[in-house]
């Protein structure tokens, strides 16, 4: 909605809020928006990180893994077990194809 668009009581009311937020809590608070070319790393979070590593460990340990597996172990959700694959196939700790039962060889 254009803000030419808004009533304007909702006008009123989003002044209101926007008075009450800093522009330093409006920052903190807004998500992290790639630029051009660039891309967002999801993992960077030292909670993630250290996520990554025990994945990594845990890795180690099998002969082939598969986000599901991942999922269960950790109590992640799919789109995190997901990154973190795509993350390990992108190192070289994972095969990049699946094999007919839908998992990965660790390599």
């Amino acid at each position: 909605m254009e803000k030419d668009e808004m009533t304007p009581k909702l006008r009123e009311m989003m002044n209101i809020m926007m008075d009450m937020v800093t522009p330093d809590e409006a920052a903190a608070s807004a998500p992290v928006q790639p630029t051009a070319g660039t891309r967002v790393d999801y993992l960077a979070s030292p909670e993630r990180q250290e996520l990554y590593r025990k994945v990594c460990e845990f890795t180690k340990t099998q002969k082939r893994i598969k986000e599901d597996m991942l999922e269960k172990r950790f109590e992640i959700g799919y789109g995190l077990a997901a990154l973190i694959a795509n993350r390990m196939k992108a190192e070289g700790l994972i095969s990049r194809e699946m094999d007919e039962d839908y998992f990965y060889r660790t390599l």
